[in-house]
């Protein structure tokens, strides 16, 4: 686990980043009951919401730990969910299943236009420092 993590290189051991994942996991785990509630406000079912959520943010963890080999946990971002239920549902009074479908194909567009902007160059993460740094926009316009 040492050489596949590589925790020698990040200056860290086993036992400080199992002590980081339960921080990190007890800080986050709020999520797990606030966002079916929220959801169950907008028509969703409240048990398929939980799951979901479950496995949306465990999927995500595990991939960026494993994969991108980054510590970093990830959840449904509150912030869009309560503008999903209180606005485009409550609100403007859309169904659920017309919201979500609208949310998703947003999410793909992002999803899809940042990996054609990382595949330019024009954006990487840094491990030594906790934000994206960006190049120069002339290096992403000539790619």
């Amino acid at each position: 686990m040492k050489r596949f993590f590589k925790l020698a290189e990040s200056n860290t051991t086993v036992g400080i980043e199992l002590s980081a994942g339960l921080t990190t996991f007890m800080a986050m785990a709020y999520i797990v009951f606030v966002n079916p509630q929220m959801m169950a406000s907008a028509g969703m079912e409240q048990g398929a919401s939980f799951v979901a959520t479950c496995l949306a943010a465990a999927l995500a963890c595990f991939m960026m730990g494993l994969y991108a080999n980054w510590p970093v946990g990830l959840a449904p971002g509150m912030g869009l969910n309560a503008f999903f239920t209180y606005t485009i549902v409550g609100e403007l009074g859309y169904p659920w299943q017309t919201a979500l479908g609208a949310v998703s194909s947003q999410a793909f567009c992002s999803w899809y236009s940042l990996s054609l902007d990382s595949a330019n160059g024009c954006w990487s993460a840094s491990r030594g420092t906790s934000a994206l740094r960006w190049g120069p926009v002339s290096d992403c316009l000539s790619a």
